[in-house]
């Protein structure tokens, strides 16, 4: 048992992990469709969208409890799933010529089953020309 264990942790530290794939990853320029894809991902390479899910899960003793975090129960139901914190990231950088940012902006969101709320809306612009300052506002 032992042996085994050392082993698949051995197994396990070994192979590698990849949390993230863009999609230049995935293209294969070799092909007709793939040479199509890159300048248009080079084009839109600007915008980037991420975000998160956490759903929770919740047991009660007893179906149709009252007053519990997240509302009370249905009245045949002592367990459920419900989405504790849902979030949206959009961000958005602009650049000149030379590929020096100009501006970034920033918009995130949170949604539960209770609403939508604005989390972060921001915007910075660079100036290029010293390259000594940035204004930041939101």
């Amino acid at each position: 048992m032992k042996k085994a264990l050392i082993f698949l942790l051995f197994a396990a530290a070994a192979t590698s992990a990849q949390a993230q794939r863009f999609l230049t990853d995935m293209m294969d320029t070799t092909t007709t469709i793939g040479k199509g894809l890159y300048p248009l991902y080079g084009k839109h390479d600007r915008l980037r969208f991420g975000g998160y899910m956490q759903p929770q899960f919740q047991w009660a003793e007893e179906k149709g409890t009252k007053t519990f975090d997240g509302g009370d129960f249905a009245p045949n139901s002592d367990n459920r799933f419900m989405l504790r914190r849902g979030r949206i990231r959009i961000d958005y950088a602009h650049y000149n010529e030379e590929n020096q940012p100009l501006a970034l902006f920033a918009f995130q969101f949170d949604g539960t089953e209770r609403g939508v709320a604005i989390r972060d809306f921001w915007g910075r612009f660079y100036e290029n020309k010293l390259q000594m300052f940035s204004l930041t506002a939101g």
